[in-house]
């Protein structure tokens, strides 16, 4: 578990140079939102 989250770590913090905190935000929730209602129709 500890292996996953090194790269997701890495990726967040060279990302946040170039988009605002606010938008990675939105894209997370939206990402969460889009891929909970995936997994609610394929139930």
């Amino acid at each position: 578990m500890m292996a996953a989250n090194v790269p997701a770590v890495l990726l967040g913090e060279r990302l946040a140079k170039y988009v605002p905190l606010g938008t990675m935000r939105c894209l997370a929730a939206t990402l969460f939102a889009v891929f909970g209602v995936l997994i609610l129709l394929n139930a």
